[in-house]
């Protein structure tokens, strides 16, 4: 199901290499991951730190990201 939301998404929207994408409820980050490598970095924001936990055993180190646990009304942008 992620990969049919990613292609439908893709064939509507052309990310750019310097932009900084928003996955809000982003969970595991299934989406999210699969749009990292088009954009500059990806915000993933969840209020389950459990979630972000399986996200974080993902990532290999070098991904250019921001994971944010807590309510996305609570993100402050650092850019």
């Amino acid at each position: 199901m992620t990969n049919t939301f990613v292609t439908a998404m893709f064939k509507k929207v052309s990310p750019e290499h310097y932009w900084k994408a928003l996955e809000i409820g982003a969970g595991t980050g299934l989406v999210g991951l699969q749009i990292l490598p088009k954009v500059k970095t990806v915000v993933f924001e969840d209020t389950s730190e459990a979630m972000l936990n399986v996200l974080k055993q993902k990532l290999n180190g070098d991904e250019k990201i921001e994971i944010v646990h807590g309510e996305i009304s609570e993100y402050k942008n650092q850019d």
